[in-house]
């Protein structure tokens, strides 16, 4: 985990994960990014190089995986 403070982000590697009221995110690397109020999920490479940790997403009944993805918690709308 890194804070940078300067720039309010929030960086989350290896076995990352938020929880935030009824959202779940697991990811390789999450972004928690203040100033925007936007997280972003993504693989990161593991001990080997090879990517790992494919985000998934979880709020109330709906449930995906996705290469990437981005979601505002204002407009509370995502993309994958």
């Amino acid at each position: 985990m890194w804070f940078d403070v300067v720039q309010k982000k929030l960086h989350l590697y290896g076995q990352a994960f938020v929880k935030y009221t009824t959202l779940d995110i697991t990811a390789g690397y999450i972004l928690l990014d203040y100033a925007t109020n936007e997280i972003s999920a993504q693989e990161y490479p593991d001990s080997t190089g090879k990517p790992a940790g494919l985000p998934h997403f979880k709020d109330g009944t709906q449930e995906f995986d996705a290469a990437r993805l981005r979601y505002n918690f204002k407009s509370q709308k995502g993309i994958i």
